[in-house]
């Protein structure tokens, strides 16, 4: 195979790749970008053999644009190095056998076929083997949809029956079960995402082993829980997947061991929770506080924040959530003043999020009135922020340099007096127009001199 040195010629060449696969290929993944051809024929013009891997094929033959295009070669790192010694590389996964190569400006990980030793963190590798089997490479994989390669002559490489699971809509180990989430628990909350955002069910003899290795999550760093959590609790699949593993989300959120009286009363809860989730926007927001609705029930309001910091949510998206929390049991009336003063509390994003979480909740209750009135109070507020008008200080006609003019001493007592006249707009007393809000406040200069 031609090996093309500049990557100027990348464009040519890719496209007589596209189209003797086309030809030649059954199974072809489309759309591969040019720079991810380009290192692929480097590598075979070199002699050696590389493959597309992973979550690429198992997205391209989903139909999905990939986020990540990940090869494998039986290369090893210093081959691979000596392969792109035209091109800007980055070492640091060297040890593990990766070598990253920068093609216009896009890092592609290259990775050697290689056996995986013992967890004893249960997270990375003790040690690394290298090897020349793809087979090799592709059993110590996860799961079977994760577990197939790709060849540009040879088409889709698939050993443990990934497709045959993508077609049934199944996440189901690479080998036993057990074996692989002793490796790494990560691996659990790893297939309950895929099961969470593709829709697809567990195999049974996998479920049984997330179930039994679930306590190995304990060992994992939050900040990797955190990534798959998130995804699992926004995935389309997420009522399912929360009704049906309940014991492993109580691993992460131990809180919910005690907001049950009984087993059959949990179930039953539980399941409830997990469908009024489903029902609201797919917002992390929205849906950790139905979450936190749940928890204190009977724990004190407290827990919430401790929970979220165990999370290792960035402070202000703890205090976001929380202030939702706080008032997701606000009345919210279709009047304008009702609307901006909620609109100044929390923003436009802030009760759209408000208003998603009291309706899940009065879906769950089957509180049609509730919903009709939420949605005449959303309508409201759309209308609102699109007139322009005021309902927060940095929208007044007027500011604290204007009120030190008329002789109120710098300090609180501006704020004070801004916050009078904010709520005289918000209420429809005032117009927001300077000359109205300085004879206002000439008005009542008396209550804060």
């Amino acid at each position: 195979m031609e090996d093309p040195t500049q990557i100027d010629s990348i464009n040519k060449t890719c496209y007589n790749i596209q189209n003797r696969n086309k030809m030649g290929c059954v199974h072809v993944v489309s759309n591969i970008p040019n720079i991810v051809l380009f290192a692929l024929q480097r590598l075979e013009g070199k002699g050696f053999d590389a493959y597309l891997v992973g979550g690429c094929v198992r997205d391209s033959l989903l139909g999905m644009t990939p986020h990540d295009w990940d090869i494998c070669t039986d290369a090893l790192p210093e081959e691979i190095l000596q392969c792109f010694e035209d091109q800007e590389v980055v070492c640091t996964g060297m040890r593990h056998g990766t070598v990253g190569v920068v093609l216009e400006g896009q890092m592609l990980e290259i990775t050697t076929f290689r056996l995986d030793g013992t967890y004893s963190d249960q997270r990375h590798p003790d040690q690394v083997t290298f090897t020349k089997s793809l087979e090799l490479d592709l059993k110590r994989r996860d799961f079977t949809i994760n577990a197939m390669a790709y060849h540009l002559q040879k088409g889709v490489i698939d050993l443990f029956g990934g497709r045959a699971d993508l077609q049934a809509g199944k996440i189901r180990c690479v080998g036993d079960a057990k074996t692989r989430f002793t490796e790494d628990a990560l691996r659990i909350l790893r297939g309950l995402r895929f099961s969470a955002t593709l829709g697809f069910c567990v195999d049974e003899t996998t479920a049984r082993a997330m179930h039994q290795e679930r306590m190995g999550l304990r060992a994992v760093a939050m900040e990797r829980i955190r990534g798959e959590w998130d995804r699992i609790l926004l995935g389309g699949n997420a009522s399912i997947v929360l009704s049906d593993f309940f014991s492993i989300v109580a691993v992460l959120i131990p809180e919910l061991q005690s907001c049950f009286i009984s087993n059959d009363q949990a179930q039953v809860e539980w399941r409830s929770l997990a469908n009024t989730i489903a029902s609201s926007p797919p917002s992390r927001a929205v849906r950790w506080v139905l979450l936190l609705d749940l928890i204190t029930r009977r724990r004190d309001a407290g827990v919430a924040r401790q929970i979220l910091q165990q999370f290792c949510y960035g402070q202000k998206e703890v205090q976001y959530i929380l202030q939702l929390f706080k008032h997701k049991e606000k009345k919210l009336l279709p009047e304008p003043p009702c609307v901006k003063r909620v609109l100044r509390l929390l923003g436009m994003q802030g009760i759209l999020d408000l208003i998603a979480v009291q309706e899940a909740l009065a879906t769950s209750k089957g509180c049609r009135r509730a919903l009709g009135n939420l949605r005449r109070v959303k309508s409201l507020a759309r209308e609102i922020v699109g007139s322009g008008a005021c309902y927060s200080l940095d929208m007044l006609a007027v500011n604290g340099k204007d009120l030190i003019e008329l002789g109120i001493p710098e300090g609180p007592k501006v704020g004070g007096l801004l916050e009078k006249i904010m709520m005289q707009v918000i209420d429809d007393q005032l117009e927001n127009n300077r000359e109205s809000l300085l004879h206002y406040a000439k008005g009542v200069l008396h209550e804060f001199s």
